[in-house]
């Protein structure tokens, strides 16, 4: 997972304020998509189902650990 990525995933980088620069809005919202998609592509399927109810990588981090 990414430098950055990652952080996303424990919590250690916050979301931009939504009233700043769009370009760093998205840049976290892809991010956040990414962080997500990485964790469910290295599951199995019987994880991936439980993993795939929740909408964030640290939901779905919490609930791995």
């Amino acid at each position: 997972m990414s430098q950055g990525v990652w952080e996303i995933v424990t919590g250690t980088r916050a979301p931009p304020d939504p009233s700043s620069d769009q370009k760093e809005v998205r840049a976290y919202a892809k991010d956040k998509s990414k962080a997500h998609s990485d964790i469910l592509k290295c599951l199995g399927p019987t994880f991936e189902n439980l993993a795939a109810t929740f909408d964030s990588a640290p939901e779905v981090w919490t609930c791995l650990k």
